[in-house]
Order: C-alpha cells, then sequence, then structure tokens
C-alpha cells in the first residue's frame, strides 16, 4: 500500500481507536470500584462484571493494534511535509510507541485484578486495584510527546493549518499540569480523528494536484483546408 494511500486511512482509523475507548472504558465497565474500595467491594463488582470488563480489554486491545498502524502513518506524513526532516516525525512517533507500550501495560494489570476477584484472591485483589487506579504516568508522558512533537512538526512547516498545531501543543501540555493529563487522555482519541483526516484530505488533494500537472497536454492538430480556385 502506498503512503498515500495509507494516509487517507489514518481518519477512520483513528476514529474506530475512538469508538474503542469509548466501548472499553464507559460502556463495558462503567463505574469501577475507586482506589480505596474494599477487597470485598471490588471482588464483588469484578465477579459480576468480569466478562464485561475482559471484553473492554480485547476491544481496547484492537484499537491499539490500529493505533499502532496510525502511528506509522503520521510518522510518514510529518516526514514528508516537513521536506524529509524526520527529528520531530520520530518523537512524535517514540510518544505514540510509548502511548501504546503503558497502555498495553495497563491492560495487562487489569487482567490480573479480573482474575484475581474471580479466583477470591482478596489478598491481591485491593493491591491490584490500587496499582490498577495508579499506573498511568507512562502514558500521559507518552500522549504528551506524542502531541507536542505533532504540534511542533506542523508548526514548523505549513502543510496542515497551524491552529491544528497549537491545538496539538495544548493537549502535549496539558499532562504536565497536574490534574489534567485525564483530559489530555480523553482529548487524544479525538484530535487524532481530525489529525487523521485532515492529513487523508490535504495527501489525496496534493496527489490529485501532482497528476494534474503532469498529465500532458493533448495537441489538437489543426486542419489546414487547401483553398481552391475555380477557374470560369
Amino acid at each position: 500500500m502506498s503512503n498515500e494511500r495509507m494516509a487517507r486511512w489514518m481518519g477512520p482509523l483513528a476514529l474506530a481507536f475512538l469508538v474503542t475507548m469509548v466501548l472499553g472504558f464507559f460502556v463495558l465497565a462503567p463505574n469501577a470500584p475507586n482506589q480505596n474500595a474494599s477487597a470485598a467491594t471490588v471482588t464483588a463488582y469484578y465477579q459480576a462484571h468480569g466478562s464485561a470488563a475482559l471484553a473492554g480489554i480485547y476491544v481496547i486491545g484492537a484499537g491499539l493494534v490500529l493505533l499502532a498502524f496510525f502511528i506509522s502513518a503520521l510518522r510518514i506524513a510529518l516526514t514528508k511535509g516537513d521536506g524529509g526532516h524526520a527529528w520531530m516525525p520520530t518523537t512524535a512517533f517514540m510518544g505514540g510507541v510509548l502511548f501504546i507500550g503503558a497502555f498495553a501495560a495497563i491492560g495487562i494489570s487489569h487482567f490480573v485484578l479480573i482474575q484475581a476477584a474471580h479466583n477470591n484472591r482478596t489478598d491481591i485483589v485491593r493491591t491490584m486495584n490500587f496499582i490498577d487506579q495508579n499506573n498511568q504516568i507512562a502514558v500521559f508522558v507518552g500522549v504528551s510527546v506524542l502531541a507536542l512533537a505533532t504540534g511542533a512538526a506542523i508548526l514548523t512547516e505549513a502543510v496542515l493549518p497551524a491552529w491544528l498545531g497549537w491545538l496539538s501543543i495544548v493537549i502535549g501540555v496539558l499532562p504536565v499540569i497536574g490534574g489534567l493529563g485525564f483530559i489530555a487522555f480523553l482529548a487524544l482519541p479525538i484530535w487524532m480523528t481530525i489529525l487523521g483526516f485532515m492529513i487523508g484530505s490535504r495527501m489525496t488533494s496534493t496527489a490529485t494536484e501532482g497528476a494534474t500537472a503532469s498529465t500532458p497536454r493533448t495537441t489538437v492538430p489543426t486542419t489546414h483546408r487547401r483553398l481552391t480556385l475555380r477557374h470560369h
């Protein structure tokens, strides 16, 4: 698949990731116990909602797979837009890899919690629930690096609108401000969807313009008519 064709899929990939996030966090596993809940409360919750919580892990895991393709396509698109300079695009890519890896680690921790509750391991449940509620730092760092590097790449090369670059910067700054990292985490899939569709649209229009410019003009031959003088 060519880079231009892959860029057209960035919007749908990000939108699919957004859908998996909504399903995993707000539909399949709502109202999870807080970090100070008792072991009995946590155990009872996951014994009643364990199947839905496990489904949420698998749904979000599928979203992370799609996100890996998005992050790779984003690096290529930003590199092409930045005149081939790969510093900021590569930094954005590394932020995306950190985000995916940290998110996957949270999924593993959550899986252990569900299994401990299912097996009535109350000695493990409360500890794992506390860890599960306080292991987001690496995710926030990944969000910050990804968004800041993407915003810098957009602002240094006028390929995408400047407002999108500034929006990226704002999302990247939020995690380093106390208590606002969760807002950036929620805004990230929406930002990715907007970014993906805009890059896909820009790539498509650029490819169309390039094809139009490279199409040779067809010269219509001129028919010369010979005038014949009739002799009377």
